[in-house]
């Protein structure tokens, strides 16, 4: 599972609205098959992103609404309108698996999981319905656009955990 993760949060990730735009995301298809759950243990951008607005969530925010969007509990039902993450692999593979396993066998993976989930240090933040969010995000001390140029813009949305 952890082999296909990050293939399917860079496969899915989201471009900019007009055609003649370049895309937020640099990976090229071929080092996309090749990122490892590492890429979300450092915090050096380069490579990854064209421009992006990074989020420093609450630790609650991350442990409890982050994890839960990636990787729901046993018997969640997710909303009818919700984005990308249906079209992943890991997600159905997921959510075959939890189907699978009793409840207390659920809660035990889901918390082995965490384990490695406590250790990124980012993941695109995730919206009610929606893995990749670029709405703008306005200003405020948690907040920072990269590169700086980019403040009024649209981009993809990241969360930093704290």
């Amino acid at each position: 599972m952890w082999r296909q993760f990050p293939f399917d949060i860079f496969e899915r990730a989201p471009n900019q609205r007009s055609a003649q735009q370049s895309a937020y995301i640099l990976l090229m298809s071929h080092d996309r098959e090749q990122t490892t759950v590492e890429v979300f243990q450092r915090t050096d951008f380069t490579g990854i992103f064209r421009c992006m607005a990074a989020k420093l969530v609450s630790t609650e925010t991350w442990d409890d609404t982050q994890f839960k969007r990636y990787f729901p509990p046993k018997g969640f039902e997710p909303p009818r309108a919700l984005q990308n993450f249906r079209l992943m692999k890991y997600y159905r593979d997921w959510n075959a698996l939890m189907l699978q396993l009793s409840v207390t066998d659920a809660e035990r993976v889901r918390q082995q999981v965490f384990e490695t989930f406590k250790t990124f240090k980012w993941l695109p933040l995730t919206g009610s319905d929606r893995m990749w969010a670029t709405k703008k995000l306005r200003g405020g001390d948690s907040i920072r656009h990269l590169p700086s140029r980019f403040v009024d813009k649209s981009a993809p949305q990241i969360a930093i955990n704290p």
